[in-house]
Parts: structure tokens; sequence; C-alpha cells
């Protein structure tokens, strides 16, 4: 029978929170890592929201999948390999916790948005007279 032991638990950590760009975050998880045996290849898996162990690729892509439409799929295919259905409730609830904040009419913000360029920078003051 399929756990959710730490190494898998810190693996959903990453895989939802490694696009973030936290240096912090990403140090943090590292440390842990480490301490629980993973490989440097390991995190960078972990990270892209896959696994060298089938099991886990269908727990990171159950927790991925938490939100969208293909989470029905995915648990399919977590309980096909032996996770059983409350350990992909489990999973859904951890990968829940790490979802980010969402307006009020349902669509997901982006936490961490990309600067907008204001109109005129980087241009002449001389130009922008005109």
């Amino acid at each position: 029978m399929f756990t959710l032991d730490a190494p898998a638990r810190l693996s959903i950590a990453m895989a939802l929170t490694g696009n973030r760009g936290d240096p912090a975050l990403m140090r943090r998880q590292d440390e842990e890592a480490a301490q629980l045996g993973m490989s440097g290849a390991e995190i960078d898996a972990a990270r892209a929201g896959r696994s060298f162990d089938l099991r886990r690729t269908r727990v990171l892509r159950l927790a991925l999948a938490v939100k969208g439409e293909e989470r029905a799929d995915a648990r399919r295919l977590a309980i096909q390999a032996g996770i059983d259905s409350q350990v992909c409730r489990e999973i859904e609830t951890i990968a829940k916790a790490h979802l980010p904040p969402t307006s009020i009419v349902g669509t997901v913000l982006d936490p961490y948005p990309k600067p907008v360029r204001p109109s005129g920078l980087g241009q002449s003051p001389t130009r922008l007279l005109r």
C-alpha cells in the first residue's frame, strides 16, 4: 500500500512552488530534500512536476491537476498505480493549500506578475514631449 511519505510531500510542494522564483524557499526545500536523502536529479525532477518513480509521478500529476479539467484522469491513473482514494484526497488537500489566491469570479490570479513597462519609459524626455 502506498503512503504519502515526507519525500513525496516535499515533491508535491516543490512541483507546486517550483516556478515562483523564490530563492529562499528553494534553499529551504533543497536543504530539506538533502536531509531526506533526495538526489539533485530528484529535486530537479520534482520542481518540474516529474519523478523517476511511477507512483510519485502519479502523485505529482494529481497534485498539479487538482484545479484543472484533468483531475479526474489524474486521479484514475493514481488509483491504477496503487494509490488509494484516501491518499488521493490527501494529495488534493495538500495541493489546494499551495494554490495561488483566486479572485471573486474564480479566475486564478498570478501571484508573481511580470512587471509592466510604462509607456515612454526608456525614451528620451524630449521625445515624450512631442
